[in-house]
């Protein structure tokens, strides 16, 4: 019998990230100009916590043949490329691992995402809008807001709260550097849950936003969608952070 070890199925709802764009910078107060005509999505790496029960060793390839049996989803989009983590527990008969798998066709998991339609639970205006749409709205919270083109106010490796972040009215920074290196920032979310359909139903929301083609707003600055990371997932919980390029 195989199952997920704790908080080892986050990256089962990865969305996948997107290759740079074609870019010039004509060294104006314009800064970067993209091509987002034709967005191109990128493999990535999935890891993955797992737990055996009464199993015996297997080949990595053995392995890898029963967890996609009985996992399908696996199967059909994934290549198993490492085992990075194993523990052994005699007494109670289990192994517990880390498995890496490459995900082949980024499509394919967004279109299991475009799919799903249901209700939003109910959440307050988090103030950080995606092309127009509060994420609130969507039944995606915001934890952790960093903005690289902002100046904190006070040193906290640049992070702050983003309802404070409105409610201090920060000035831009003069810095040279900050307006000829592309920025960046960085939204960490999360989706409270009780149903996989009350999970499911806000990442299908915010995979149609992101997988537009063109340019998208992040509270009306023009940018890309870069890459989700840190997804974790608990009992009530599911943790990740999004990741855009101001252009």
């Amino acid at each position: 019998m195989i199952c997920f070890a704790r908080e080892g199925k986050g990256d089962l709802y990865k969305l996948p990230p997107r290759k740079e764009p074609p870019t010039n910078n004509w060294q104006d107060e314009s800064g970067l100009e993209s091509d987002l005509s034709a967005p191109v999505w990128a493999s990535y790496i999935m890891e993955l916590s797992l737990v055996l029960v009464n199993e015996q060793s297997l080949s990595l390839q053995e392995l890898g043949s029963l967890i996609s049996k009985q996992f399908p989803l696996l199967s059909s989009n994934c290549l198993l490329r490492e085992v990075s983590s194993f523990k052994l527990h005699k007494r109670a008969k289990t192994v517990e691992l880390t498995c890496q798998y490459e995900v082949l066709d980024p499509m394919k998991v967004w279109q299991r995402f475009e799919q799903v339609e249901g209700e939003v639970p109910k959440m307050s205006l988090q103030k950080v809008a995606l092309n127009g749409t509060d994420l609130g709205a969507m039944g995606i919270g915001v934890v952790d807001f960093y903005d690289s083109f902002l100046m904190p106010d006070t040193p906290k490796e640049g992070r702050w709260l983003s309802e404070s972040s409105f409610i201090s009215g920060r000035k831009l920074t003069k810095s040279t550097d900050l307006y000829t290196k592309p920025q960046e920032v960085q939204v960490q979310c999360v989706i409270p849950y009780s149903r996989e359909d009350q999970l499911t139903t806000p990442l299908s929301l915010l995979a149609r936003e992101l997988k537009k083609v063109g340019e998208q707003t992040l509270n009306d600055r023009s940018c890309y969608y870069k890459e989700m990371t840190e997804c974790k997932l608990t009992r009530s919980r599911f943790y990740f952070t999004l990741y855009f390029q101001i252009i």
